[in-house]
């Protein structure tokens, strides 16, 4: 589901900027500097949060990989991509075609969480909620809790975060493709995609289930600091665009 992710999240991009009149090929580079950026940002996160090396360095055994980190690692590798670019483009204009693949990559990279049995929701009994078999997760962590007997073929009914995730993901992926070409200043999709994106991953992060004793505060800090600094960077670059049709308007008069 990673790879077919990476694969869905790069289409789309390279979509979007053949719909804005782009030339190909050096986004292509770009694209592939920004993907390798992501996943070692994300592995590198899922690593410090489990506090060291795994034998398996693999997405099954390793831990997998955690979303903060892959922004993270996304924006490290920004001045590598933009020597890439050069004058194909603005790098601010990419980062707005690449904001709809990121959430189309991520829609798809839930349904790996939602059969993997990771990232598992607290216990309800809403009619949407799910049970996971015996030996997964979930399974292992009720049994530790002491809620079901280790004899239980089934854990208690929980939400399916994995499914609220890449709901939010979509969405957001599919209103951002639509709106692109309507942006009244480059970095406003990518910007705004960082807001309502993290806004509603850390909201979400209120019911996920601890395990293992772990609580993960750390994913709800990390994506409302990231909607803070896509807030900030909103505003800031708001007020730019405004400076720059005043002083527009002063030299027409």
């Amino acid at each position: 589901m990673l790879v077919l992710a990476v694969v869905i999240g790069v289409t789309a991009t390279l979509l979007a900027v053949r719909r804005a009149g782009l030339t190909i090929p050096r986004f292509a580079a770009v694209q592939a500097v920004l993907v390798f950026g992501a996943l070692i940002g994300a592995k590198l996160y899922s690593l410090l949060e489990r506090g060291g090396v795994p034998e398996s360095f693999g997405a099954a055994g390793g831990g997998g990989f955690r979303y903060p980190g892959g922004i993270v690692g996304l924006l490290a590798v920004v001045p590598l991509a933009r020597w890439l670019l050069r004058r194909e483009g603005r790098f601010l204009g990419l980062l707005d075609l690449i904001a709809p693949g990121i959430c189309f990559a991520m829609a798809t990279v839930r349904v790996g969480c939602l059969l993997a049995g990771c990232c598992f929701g607290v216990a309800s009994h809403l009619p949407w909620a799910i049970r996971y078999p015996a030996e997964t997760r979930a399974w292992a962590e009720h049994v530790r809790l002491g809620l079901i007997s280790v004899d239980e073929l089934w854990s208690l009914p929980v939400h399916p975060l994995p499914v609220y995730f890449g709901l939010v993901s979509l969405l957001v992926g599919v209103e951002f493709w639509r709106l692109e070409k309507q942006k009244r200043f480059e970095g406003e999709v990518f910007f705004t995609f960082l807001v309502f994106h993290e806004l509603g991953k850390g909201l979400l992060e209120f019911v996920r289930a601890p395990e293992l004793g772990q609580t993960f505060g750390h994913l709800k800090i990390a994506s409302f600091a990231l909607a803070g600094c896509g807030l900030l960077a909103l505003w800031r670059a708001r007020r730019l665009q405004s400076a720059r049709n005043a002083s527009v308007g002063v030299v027409e008069v």
